[in-house]
């Protein structure tokens, strides 16, 4: 995909701030057009063939997702895990909750990853100047600072998505728990009957 290096460019020619300024503009942007076509267009036809065809665990998913209790925690947290773009954007489309709240998950991880690229594009200025001006380059001329905003940024990226991944994981192995304690309980009251 281009957006990553457009959004690590937009850092390494305005700076950090304006850098993550624009990324999140546009990124934001695209999650709410994405959205809006995805709600309008793909919603019936996606929502039918993940229905009837042969995906349990795509449809566990979207009921973690659609759960009313805990649907605005995990929206969010969904941006977060490792998927391709387009399944952050389109994904979430197809679900029964309500437009405006898809939009207000899409708002923290567009905050985050555009400061992320920004930070990495801002790494590299000070190496394009040296470049441009003909000097040789050197991780040596590079600032520890711009470095260290980096590395956090990438290790707290790393977090969220261990952690919306253990939410996850969590939140499906509760339902699995409760639905065969219901399955068991069913059985025992049958037992009952039938010894009865």
């Amino acid at each position: 995909p281009i957006w990553p290096p457009m959004c690590m460019a937009a850092g390494l020619i305005w700076g950090l701030l304006p850098g993550a300024a624009l990324n999140f503009c546009s990124i934001l942007g695209a999650a709410l057009c994405s959205l809006t076509i995805g709600r309008y267009l793909l919603r019936a036809p996606v929502r039918h063939w993940l229905e009837e065809g042969e995906f349990p665990q795509m449809r566990k998913a979207m009921h973690v997702l659609e759960d009313s209790e805990h649907s605005l925690k995990f929206q969010v947290l969904f941006r977060f895990l490792f998927l391709p773009m387009f399944v952050r954007n389109y994904g979430p489309s197809t679900l029964d909750i309500p437009l405006w709240e898809l939009c207000i998950a899409c708002v923290p991880h567009s905050l985050w990853i555009s400061f992320l690229f920004a930070s990495l594009g801002a790494t590299f200025k000070d190496a394009a100047e040296l470049i441009r001006d003909g000097k040789e380059f050197s991780f040596k001329d590079m600032k520890w600072q711009q470095l260290l905003v980096f590395c956090v940024s990438f290790s707290v990226a790393m977090g969220l998505a261990f952690y919306a991944h253990k939410k996850y994981r969590e939140h499906l192995d509760t339902e699995q728990a409760a639905l065969v304690a219901g399955a068991d309980g069913g059985r025992h009251e049958a037992g009952q009957a039938v010894a009865a």
